[in-house]
């Protein structure tokens, strides 16, 4: 659902969000309206490695994994395993914030402005933003009857040095439309600031 036009040349002002909050707070819907205001926009997430390895891993297509996810919770497991067991134990807990960093660097003439939509770990946070002196939010998400209980990640906040900024969300929109409208509301509020 394209809401607006509201794409301007930023060259030179690269900007970052980055979404945090627990499962079903409504992260990817957030994304979706930043993406659908901002069509040049990036979408990344920390997890891609792991996704791009359970798309290897299981023939399946990125779009695929979530309701892989909800209908084999192997899945989660197989790709929390591959996280926390083996990809941070041999690269270091920070390897998908700077991987993501990266990512970020190699587009960053091209992109004015990038969404992280899985931003749930701090450490991970950190070195993503300490590799990157952008402008950037972190949106905390709130969603009545939503907590990270039963889930390792966590709200994240940005770090005093960072120059990012904290931005909290409540999500009590009682139509896809009204959450749209509210991501293309403070998108462009900080993009055009």
């Amino acid at each position: 659902m394209q809401i607006g036009n509201t794409h301007a040349d930023l060259r030179g002002n690269m900007k970052i969000i980055l979404l945090n909050g627990p499962p079903r707070a409504g992260k990817d819907e957030y994304c979706k309206g930043i993406l659908n205001a901002f069509p040049d926009a990036r979408h990344l997430k920390f997890a891609q490695p792991l996704r791009d390895a359970v798309c290897t891993f299981f023939k399946v297509e990125d779009y695929e994994i979530e309701d892989l996810k909800a209908r084999d919770k192997r899945v989660r497991s197989f790709m929390i395993s591959l996280s926390e067991k083996t990809t941070k134990p041999l690269l270091g807990k920070d390897y998908f914030g700077v991987r993501a960093a990266k990512a970020v660097r190699a587009l960053e003439h091209s992109v004015e402005l990038f969404v992280v939509s899985d931003a749930g770990f701090q450490y991970e946070v950190d070195a993503f933003l300490n590799e990157l002196p952008v402008e950037a939010q972190i949106w905390q998400i709130h969603r009545p009857a939503t907590s990270f209980l039963g889930d390792s990640r966590e709200w994240v906040t940005p770090q005093a040095n960072s120059g990012a900024e904290l931005v909290h969300v409540i999500n009590d929109h009682p139509t896809l439309t009204d959450l749209y409208k509210d991501a293309y509301s403070r998108a462009t509020d900080f993009v055009y600031r």
